[in-house]
């Protein structure tokens, strides 16, 4: 894969996946969810990250990880 297109899908993967994290945080307070209601949603987002992720090339998966760490480390927050 060319290394510019390369970098626009990790910009893609990583812009969504904050979009998402902002989004997700928000709900939690709106709603008032528990901490069990907000492992739930931290839960999806992180599946449907990794799903994202797995429909790229190996090279891509790689440059995504440091964020799904991240992802992993908000939902520990609710554990």
């Amino acid at each position: 894969m060319a290394g510019p297109t390369r970098q626009r899908i990790k910009n893609s993967l990583v812009h969504q996946g904050m979009n998402l994290v902002e989004k997700t945080q928000a709900l939690i307070i709106e709603a008032n969810l528990t901490k069990p209601q907000a492992l739930v949603l931290y839960e999806i987002l992180i599946g449907n990250y990794s799903h994202a992720m797995k429909a790229h090339s190996d090279e891509v998966q790689e440059d995504c990880h440091d964020y799904l760490r991240y992802l992993n480390d908000e939902k520990k927050k609710y554990e």
